[in-house]
């Protein structure tokens, strides 16, 4: 599935009467467990990138995993960072 908007997610949210999760992921194993979650349980989420943990492993890396599991998710994902 591509990338949501933040903003389309929170609108069918507020719609529907239901909660968004924003998760903070530091690392690959985070991003997987997050992203798992969502698929599992059929729930959109917001997946965000604090600058440090960016900045820990190099930029570009967390941004580019982060990208990559949201765009092949079957749950609708949001990416901020």
């Amino acid at each position: 599935m591509p990338l949501v908007r933040a903003r389309e997610i929170y609108r069918r949210a507020r719609e529907g009467g239901y909660a968004i999760g924003g998760f903070c992921a530091e690392n690959l194993e985070m991003i997987q467990a997050i992203v798992g979650a969502a698929e599992d349980t059929r729930s959109p989420l917001v997946l965000m990138l604090w600058q440090e943990d960016i900045l820990a492993v190099g930029p570009g890396y967390l941004e580019h995993i982060a990208r990559y599991a949201a765009e092949r998710s079957t749950a609708p994902v949001a990416l901020m960072v």
